[in-house]
């Protein structure tokens, strides 16, 4: 199963590292780049879930107001409320709002997921 959260935050995918390491509860990401997309990767030991957490980027302009995309990848079946809770702790964390979809959704469980949804920062 694969669902992605997007978010707006105009800073350096490095600079988020550390927070993006306590939501998913992560040992931390590695780090790497190419001309179009900058990323982080890692894995998530109570989620079993791989994370891959990516941006278009410039080297000129920094591409800041482009949209983050955090893939995360998982095994084990994990329900609506543990992706809620994550969505949430996104926007939280980053005072910003979220937006969720699932990429792909075996057939026995299509309707376990909202296909879209948006988490808002708590006050």
């Amino acid at each position: 199963m694969t669902v992605e959260y997007q978010l707006i935050k105009p800073e350096e995918l490095s600079n988020l590292s550390d927070a993006f390491s306590a939501i998913f509860q992560s040992d931390g990401f590695e780090r790497d780049y190419e001309n179009k997309w900058e990323w982080l990767e890692g894995y998530s030991k109570p989620f079993h879930s791989l994370i891959n957490i990516r941006r278009e980027h410039n080297w000129n302009t920094g591409e800041y107001d482009q949209p983050i995309e955090i893939k995360l990848v998982y095994t084990n079946f994990l329900p609506q409320s543990i992706l809620d809770e994550i969505g949430q702790k996104i926007a939280t964390t980053f005072q910003t709002t979220v937006h969720f979809r699932a990429l792909d959704r075996p057939p026995t469980i299509e309707l376990a997921y909202k296909n879209e949804k948006q988490y808002k920062p708590a006050q």
